[in-house]
């Protein structure tokens, strides 16, 4: 019944989900009953006394980890008490209107999720997308690892969904010998030789590198890498620099399919293209050379379902171990957009990155999921709201 959504502003950041619906009549009088009730909600709530809305939240975390030892790299989260008084209509952790707190720092996630995931067809016998239930059995329980008052990060996490937004556009070489519909998206033959799988399949993903453009010329730059050139940054399409104002503050999550590179093979002295799933299957981005605006985190759903027999378990997830692995893969690339690289000693010289309790390490916890984390000190005192991807520029604060 409902075919998509839309975000409209209650007074200054008030945030209200209207949805559109088929259905004449009746639709119209819902859509027109939920316009009333945000205006009333907006009466009720007003706005706090009047002087300034300073953005307080200490660094210590204090009940949120319930030892007192822990701090964040700085205070605030980012939210003016202006914000949290009037609080956001959220889809997770509950669904409707959420006054926030001024004591304790909360991260805002704009969610995207590509259209008719739940139907795509997956390399792994064990389970099919449809099965999944991304509010309960994934971004809700991502919700209460961050706030876990034991082995949390120090913060509660609110989300929102949004409608996906792709926008990559069509490419043409200069000698017109090599065109393409649509820079990124795919749909043909895909190898998955990482994962055993000789043989191809009919799939859909998005193409991160396309190596037939190599030394090809467009609109006078030498594409080679959709992700390292700046023009075509590969990120562009998840993340556009315009979006609603009640969604400034949010950071950005996209949930896509797959992760794809087309590239070359030689057979019989000929060069043959052909399309494969990338290893990395999730990332964030955050760059210097990118609108601020433009950066986020990515996770491929499909890649990941399909990734079990290239991991050390060598056999495709079951369900349980797909949720844990995916609910791992969203809270460590939100956590990048708190912490940027992990580029200095705390995070390179094995102390964190082989740990296999804490967040940001390299180890999946495939048989537990986030219940075997432990939030690590060291990665803890990383945290920075204030310069948080998706809403401040690299090395600057909001």
């Amino acid at each position: 019944m409902v075919c998509d959504t839309a975000l409209v502003a209650v007074g200054h950041t008030t945030m209200v989900r209207l949805h559109r619906m088929l259905l004449p009549g009746p639709a119209l009088a819902s859509l027109v009953a939920l316009c009333a009730v945000a205006l009333s909600v907006a009466a009720v709530l007003g706005d706090p006394p009047a002087g300034t809305h300073p953005d307080t939240e200490p660094a210590m975390l204090g009940r949120l980890r319930t030892n007192g030892e822990f701090s964040h790299a700085a205070p605030g989260d980012g939210l003016t008490t202006l914000d949290e008084y009037r609080g956001f209509f959220f889809d997770g952790p509950n669904t409707g209107h959420t006054r926030l707190s001024f004591a304790a720092k909360e991260l805002l996630v704009q969610v995207e999720v590509i259209p008719g995931i739940e139907g795509t067809s997956i390399v792994n016998p064990n389970f099919t997308l449809s099965e999944i239930n991304l509010k309960e059995d994934i971004l809700n329980p991502v919700c209460a690892f961050f706030a876990d008052p034991e082995r949390g990060l120090g913060f509660r996490m609110y989300w929102v969904f949004t409608p996906f937004s792709f926008d990559g556009p069509p490419l043409q070489s200069l000698d017109g010998l090599l065109s393409v519909e649509h820079a990124y998206r795919y749909h043909g033959e895909i190898y998955n030789s990482s994962c055993h799988n000789v043989l191809p399949f009919i799939g859909d993903g998005f193409v991160m590198r396309d190596v037939r453009f190599k030394g090809k010329m467009l609109e006078g730059i030498s594409y080679d890498n959709i992700f390292t050139h700046n023009t075509l940054l590969f990120a562009h399409k998840f993340f556009p620099s315009q979006r609603h104002p009640s969604l400034e503050k949010f950071v950005k999550l996209a949930l896509i399919d797959r992760l794809l590179e087309i590239v070359p093979n030689k057979i019989q002295n000929q060069i043959i293209y052909n399309t494969r799933v990338v290893n990395e299957n999730a990332f964030s981005e955050f760059s210097s050379t990118v609108n601020y605006r433009e950066s986020g985190a990515v996770v491929a759903m499909v890649s990941i379902a399909e990734e079990g027999p290239a991991t050390s378990l060598n056999r495709h997830y079951t369900k349980a171990e797909f949720i844990n692995r995916l609910q791992w893969a969203i809270a460590h690339e939100l956590m990048h957009l708190l912490v940027r690289e992990q580029n200095d000693e705390n995070w390179a010289g094995n102390h964190l990155k082989n740990n296999s309790e804490a967040l940001m390490g390299h180890n999946f916890p495939y048989n537990h999921g986030l219940s075997h984390v432990q939030g690590a000190q060291a990665e803890i005192e990383k945290i920075n709201f204030r310069t948080r991807a998706s809403v401040a520029p690299e090395g600057g604060q909001e």
